[in-house]
This record gives C-alpha cells, sequence and structure tokens, in this order.
C-alpha cells in the first residue's frame, strides 16, 4: 500500500512540476500576445485573435494618429487596400483597419458602438460583410474568437481563461514549443491551427494587414501558383440561392443603431456584401431588409458575377485579391458622386 502511495503522489508531483513549468512557459513566452503590450504584431508566427490585435493597436494608436475613417470586416478585408480606399476620400481622411478573424455583424456592431462611445468621428466607414458567417448567430467562443472585453463588456478573467484552455491543450503546446526550440515548421502545426505558415504583414500604425508573399507569386508565374493550386478552386453550381434568410431580429436591430450612428455622425458610408468564390447569392428577403434600410449605400457582390466567376481574383476560395477590391471602390465611388 505505501509503495502504491509512493508512486502515487510521485506522479502528481511529476504533473504538478509539469503543468506548472507550462505555466512559467507561457508567462514569458506570451504565446498569444496578450500579457504584454508589442509595438508590431508581424513578428509572430503564431494566430492571433486579431479581435484584440486590432482593439491594442486601435488604443495604442488613436490619441497621435486621431483615425477619422474606418475598414471593418473579417480577415477578408485583405483585399481592401486600406490606402487605396483612403486615396479615394476627400483629403483628411485617416484610415484604421478594425477587422477580426471570421468577424461577425456582431462584431462590427460592437466596435462601432465602442468608437461612438469614445467621442471617436466616424467621418468614412467601409462594412465588408461576408454572407458564409457575417450573420452567424450565437457567442463569440475560443481563443481566436473571443472578443476584447472593451468591446464585449464580458470579464476580463473569461478573456484569460480562454486562452489558457487553450494553451494547456496538447495540440497546442506541442506544436508551439517544437516551433520555439527548432524554428523549424512542420506541416502539421498548420493543421493544429497554431502556426501561420505564410507570413502575414502588419502595418504598425494603421493595422493594415497584407500577404505580400502570396501576391508577389502570383505576379511573377501566375500560371503556376493556379495550377499548384487547382484542386482547391471546385467548380461551382450554376446558380445558387441561400436557403433562408439570415437576417433575424437582434441582426435588424443592430443594424438599426449602426445606421442611427452614422447619421447621428453624418458618416459617409458603405456596406459591401464580400464577393465569396463559392457563388451563392444573398436570399431575396435578406436583399430587401438590406436595401430598405441601407438604400444606395448596400453593394451585394456575393453570387454569380464578374468577380466571382474568375479564380484569379482570389488567393484561395475564401480571400479575394486587392485587384477585386480596387474595384469595388471604383463602384463605391462612383455611385456616390
Amino acid at each position: 500500500m505505501r509503495f502504491f502511495i509512493n508512486k502515487l503522489l510521485l506522479f502528481f508531483s511529476a504533473l504538478l512540476l509539469f503543468e506548472g513549468s507550462l505555466l512559467v512557459g507561457y508567462l514569458y513566452y506570451d504565446p498569444f500576445m496578450i500579457l504584454y503590450t508589442y509595438p508590431n504584431y508581424s513578428s509572430s508566427r503564431f494566430s492571433l485573435n486579431r479581435d484584440y490585435v486590432s482593439t491594442e493597436m486601435f488604443k495604442k494608436n488613436y490619441p497621435a494618429s486621431r483615425y477619422n475613417t474606418f475598414l471593418f470586416g473579417s480577415s477578408r478585408v485583405v483585399g481592401i487596400s486600406l490606402k487605396g480606399f483612403e486615396k479615394r476620400l476627400p483629403s483628411g481622411a485617416v484610415a484604421f483597419s478594425f477587422d477580426a478573424s471570421a468577424e461577425s455583424l456582431e462584431g462590427i456592431y460592437l466596435k462601432i458602438k465602442y468608437l461612438h462611445s469614445q467621442k471617436v468621428e466616424l467621418k468614412n466607414v467601409l462594412v465588408l460583410l461576408c454572407r458564409d458567417f457575417g450573420f452567424r448567430a450565437g457567442k463569440h467562443e475560443g481563443h481566436l474568437m473571443i472578443k476584447h472585453p472593451n468591446l464585449s463588456s464580458e470579464s476580463w478573467w473569461s478573456f484569460h481563461q480562454s486562452f489558457l484552455l487553450s494553451y494547456f491543450v496538447p495540440t497546442f503546446f506541442i506544436p508551439f514549443y517544437d516551433y520555439k526550440f527548432t524554428n523549424i515548421y512542420k506541416p502539421y502545426m498548420s493543421g493544429a491551427g497554431v502556426i501561420i505558415n505564410k507570413k502575414f504583414t502588419y502595418e504598425p500604425t494603421n493595422n493594415a494587414f497584407h500577404v505580400g508573399i502570396l501576391e508577389k507569386e502570383i505576379n511573377a508565374l501566375p500560371a503556376t501558383y493556379y495550377e499548384k493550386n487547382k484542386e482547391q478552386f471546385y467548380q461551382r453550381p450554376a446558380f445558387r440561392i441561400a436557403e433562408s434568410p439570415q437576417i433575424l431580429p437582434k441582426h435588424l436591430a443592430m443594424l438599426k443603431e449602426m445606421k442611427e450612428i452614422f447619421e447621428k455622425q453624418k458618416t459617409n458610408y458603405s456596406i459591401v456584401i464580400s464577393p465569396l468564390y463559392e457563388q451563392v447569392h444573398l436570399h431575396k428577403k435578406d436583399i430587401e431588409v438590406m436595401t430598405k434600410l441601407f438604400g444606395n449605400r448596400f453593394y451585394d457582390f456575393a453570387g454569380k458575377n464578374y468577380f466571382t466567376e474568375n479564380k484569379y481574383h482570389y488567393y484561395e476560395i475564401s480571400h479575394f485579391r486587392p485587384i477585386v477590391g480596387d474595384s469595388i471602390l471604383k463602384i463605391i465611388t462612383k455611385s456616390q458622386k
């Protein structure tokens, strides 16, 4: 019996020592870059919470930059050049990319409410909504999706707890420390959602991000790039419409409040539906709601159209390229003259 107890104590001691070491590593390395302040987030090869990064970058830079022009949306804002957006506006526009991974309407709504409450001028706004997850319902959960506490009004404890729980999962800490100590990327790391194989570049002033590596690769040898990735670009049915409306009463209330804020601030705004490769059109009732509410400030590029027909307009099936974004900006500028 004594032998068994000793073995048990030894096991639990080793377990506590291991978990303690992991906790020290968490505090030292700050894998999610949420414990300390950073001038630039481009140095990370690890998946970060873009909602947190964007909010912190705004708070850090706003006193000096005094942003008055905002781009809201998911990672698909990579297809909208922030500088291009800024250049098409009257002089005095100072732009900031307030994006988040898999951003929803609710996330955008929370950001606009936050800025308005902080008395930030919303002079120009471009909202990029996505048909596939823009109108999703439910809580933003998981360390990559949870909202910054300044936006969600949830506790900082709940926020940090989400990251700690993710960190202590073997599918995170094993690839994390494997890469940290070897500095060698292995395919399984990307599959675990830990390491970013293609490095993004984040601008430290306006938070815009780019995938210059992919753009350079496509421009150099476009045929080679798309041949290499041809399995991604699947054949799409001739015509598809969303099976049911996505705009629920809660979404409509958010959209109305956003419009009220824009009208109060006399904001020059546009609401854009992303041109996704999937080519699924919005439901007729959703189009009616958006058109009735926003009129000619609503731009629907979902479904089958010039942008979505051409695979050369995409990095892969999820993100469209800046050549598409530039055309969308031209359409908006022309229609609002």
